[in-house]
């Protein structure tokens, strides 16, 4: 590695403000006129000088992927970015938002921007040397939207006494069930009652005979728009009369 000696040497009625380099560090800062440095890779080295009566004006948006700021209509090209400006001078800003980031609100030790600091555009009159600094929030991730599953309810018992109250095996579902299937057994496995409609209504009849009181053996079979395909189900229904 090279050892790379720097003086910065100003002009006449100018004096020297900083350097800016990409790749190295100088020592002893970059405040200071003459530094050093050990040489590892291509660079490009910058030295800002600034004239006696100017201020620097120090641009920044944090945090630094969230916008761009606008300086009397043009964008700034990075950041931070210096300015160096005449006192007295007035200037106009704006904070221009990243995809999913928000304006928040202006930061500055010595100026106030015209009319809020809470609005993304504004103007101010330079008083001073001074950052100013545009903050954006990143915009919170929208909640997943509930998606009730699939719900199938099934009954365990029915009284078809025609007493009008559950005088009737029906399954309940919601709109996520597409297709439906059902058998209903003897404790024999012979069948007594099967349909392939969705609403279908058991009444405790095997054809037009009315059937005991018991417990009987059911298979149903269904599917869902969540791809479940032919899902099966057994289980047993008890007839009270």
């Amino acid at each position: 590695p090279t050892q790379i000696t720097m003086d910065a040497i100003p002009a006449m009625s100018w004096n020297f403000d900083y350097w800016e380099l990409d790749h190295h560090t100088v020592s002893p800062s970059i405040n200071a006129s003459s530094v050093s440095f050990t040489f590892n890779t291509g660079d490009t080295i910058i030295a800002h000088f600034s004239q006696n009566d100017s201020l620097r004006i120090l641009y920044r948006v944090m945090p630094s992927n969230g916008g761009t700021i606008v300086l009397n209509g043009n964008t700034l090209p990075y950041y931070p970015y210096n300015d160096n400006v005449a006192p007295g001078e007035n200037y106009s800003l704006a904070a221009v938002p990243n995809t999913q980031y928000i304006f928040d609100h202006w930061g500055a030790s010595h100026h106030t921007l015209n009319p809020s600091m809470n609005d993304s555009s504004g103007t101010f009159t330079v008083l001073q040397s001074d950052t100013i600094i545009a903050y954006f929030t990143l915009l919170p991730t929208p909640p997943t939207p509930y998606v009730e599953p699939p719900t199938l309810f099934i009954p365990n018992s029915f009284t078809p006494n025609d007493d009008g109250l559950n005088d009737e095996f029906q399954l309940y579902f919601n709109d996520r069930i597409t297709e439906l299937e059902i058998f209903i057994f003897d404790r024999w496995g012979n069948t007594l009652f099967k349909s392939n409609d969705i609403n279908f209504k058991w009444h405790g009849k095997s054809g037009d005979l009315l059937l005991p009181l018991g417990v009987y053996a059911y298979r149903i079979k269904y599917s869902d728009d969540d791809g479940h395909i032919d899902q099966e189900i057994f289980g047993h229904i008890t007839l009270i009369r």
